[in-house]
């Protein structure tokens, strides 16, 4: 699982580099990036070491841990209450979206292998009616 949370960090590291864009290409992709992300946390909710509570900019997120990595998920995003062990007010955060060249994988590689092993797609998550460039070519629509 070490691999998946290490691709999982890409794929949330690509959400935020297209959030930050101001086309709407980008912000789509960014949205389904970002469900992708949930939907894997929750998927593999077991292998997860540590879940706290935290409030960045008076909002509240789920954070979930696995080993180096740590996910934030808003709070009204999952369904169901999560058990977490803490709660924290973080002051000054900040996302880091860069992307270390030798530490992670290429956008396709990640999302490659997250549809292979986990049957992850971010495509089933763009609307019907989304431009055809919206879509990850060479995954299944």
């Amino acid at each position: 699982m070490k691999n998946s949370f290490k691709t999982l960090k890409t794929i949330n590291k690509r959400a935020k580099l297209y959030s930050r864009q101001q086309d709407t290409i980008s912000e789509m992709r960014s949205k389904a990036l970002y469900q992708l992300k949930y939907n894997a946390i929750l998927k593999w909710i077991e292998h997860v070491e540590n879940t706290e509570l935290h409030y960045i900019h008076n909002e509240k997120y789920y954070c979930f841990y696995y080993e180096q990595y740590s996910f934030h998920i808003p709070f009204d995003a999952i369904q169901n209450n999560i058990q977490y062990q803490n709660e924290k007010v973080l002051h000054n955060f900040e996302s880091d979206c860069s992307l270390e060249q030798n530490i992670y994988q290429t956008e396709k590689e990640s999302l490659t292998q997250l549809y292979e092993k986990h049957n992850l797609n971010p495509n089933q998550y763009l609307s019907q009616n989304c431009p055809f460039q919206t879509y990850w070519p060479y995954l299944p629509m």
